[in-house]
Order: C-alpha cells, then sequence, then structure tokens
C-alpha cells in the first residue's frame, strides 16, 4: 500500500499525496491568474494539466499549458507561471528515488 508523502515545495493547495516505489504522486489546485516568479524545484517530475491551464517560461523558451498538457522538469531546472483566468488543477509525479 502506499505511504502518504511528506510534502515537497510546490505552491497552491495539495489535496494529497502518496508515495511509492521512488515516486510521489500529488495534485495541487492553483487560483486564476496567479503568478509566480524563477523558481526550481529539488526532485525531477511530471506534471499533468488536468483543468485550466497557464503559460510557463523557462529560459528563453514559452510553452503554453492546457487541459492534459504534460510537462516534465528537470531537477533544479528555473522556470516562471502565469496561470490564466480560471483555476488551474496539476497531477504531479516526483521521481524521488527513496
Amino acid at each position: 500500500m502506499p505511504s502518504r508523502a511528506s510534502a515537497s515545495q510546490f505552491y497552491g493547495v495539495r489535496s494529497d499525496a502518496w508515495q511509492q516505489a521512488g515516486l510521489r504522486l500529488s495534485e495541487s489546485t492553483y487560483p486564476a491568474n496567479l503568478r509566480m516568479s524563477s523558481h526550481a524545484h529539488h526532485q525531477a517530475y511530471l506534471g499533468i494539466v488536468l483543468s485550466g491551464g497557464y503559460t510557463e517560461r523557462v529560459e528563453t523558451k514559452t510553452r503554453e499549458c492546457k487541459t492534459l498538457t504534460t510537462v516534465f522538469h528537470p531537477p533544479e531546472e528555473r522556470h516562471s507561471v502565469t496561470f490564466h483566468n480560471s483555476r488551474v488543477r496539476i497531477f504531479r509525479i516526483e521521481i524521488t528515488g527513496e
């Protein structure tokens, strides 16, 4: 049975998290129009947009993320995010190796 995961450093409101076999699974909700300045996460992760959308900037590249977009972030990749005009839900799969 998966164990509950310890908190990772993500903005937003986390609904729950589980950890098993080197992966941490979580879902977070973000308010409309939230702007997050450049930041990085220690662990690599996949993010799957469940609803809503946002614009993400990584170095000089910009990507538009909408429902069902899947994004991979390597460890320590700096990025900034601007959420669009509706609430956003993201499901994450962090690669913890634990």
